[in-house]
């Protein structure tokens, strides 16, 4: 993927400030565009344009608004509060604003952040919007919970603490589980959560049977 691939910048800005922005825009790991005041974006890289459904050299110019971004839209399950953010932060440019938010089809979180941007003088000229994509960082805080939550489970009953484990790794890993257990060479199936109707016959019977 060449340089155009990656990012886009506009060209009627300054060249020392294209050259911050290509810099900036190049090394961001995050989905980050920058826009002027009034919502033009006038630079984006290739993470962005992916999360907005575009090429990058199409997003370039356009304004922020539900034309540009119903790629993204079609996505996102509270798309009318998206938007109501971003016009509250266009219309509050000193406004600095942390959320995170999950788009679907396929199934992903964000954690977004915009802030304004500021001249050597303070004065605002633009604002900065990115989006860290949280997906695996959320899935590993899942698995510590529910490895944590297995490892101090107590229960007398031992058909409990099967019961318990199975469905844990049924709803992490949404899909059906089977647990059996080993009873010398007896290996019985001892806990199944997911299917019901297709695993259920299968609790207390020898693994040779089913």
């Amino acid at each position: 993927m060449n340089d155009r691939e990656r990012y886009a910048v506009g060209q009627d800005l300054p060249d020392n400030v294209q050259t911050i922005l290509r810099a900036a825009l190049a090394y961001a790991e995050d989905a980050v565009v920058i826009s002027d005041p009034e919502g033009k974006i006038l630079g984006v890289n290739n993470q962005a344009s992916l999360l907005v459904g575009h090429e990058v050299a199409d997003v370039l110019g356009k304004t922020l608004n539900e034309e540009t971004l119903q790629p993204l839209l079609d996505r996102v399950p509270n798309a009318a509060d998206l938007m109501k953010w971003k016009r509250a932060l266009l219309v509050e440019p000193g406004r600095v604003d942390r959320a995170e938010h999950t788009l679907e089809n396929p199934h992903r979180e964000y954690r977004r952040y915009s802030g304004p941007l500021h001249d050597v003088n303070g004065a605002i000229v633009g604002r900065l919007w990115s989006y860290r994509d949280i997906t695996d960082e959320r899935r590993q805080q899942t698995l510590s919970d529910r490895l944590y939550a297995i490892s101090v489970f107590v229960d007398s009953d031992p058909r409990k603490v099967c019961s318990y484990i199975a469905e844990v790794v049924s709803r992490l890993y949404q899909c059906n589980c089977v647990l059996s257990v080993l009873q010398g060479s007896f290996l019985e199936y001892r806990a199944i959560a997911g299917d019901l109707s297709l695993l259920g016959p299968m609790v207390g019977s020898p693994v040779d049977q089913t």
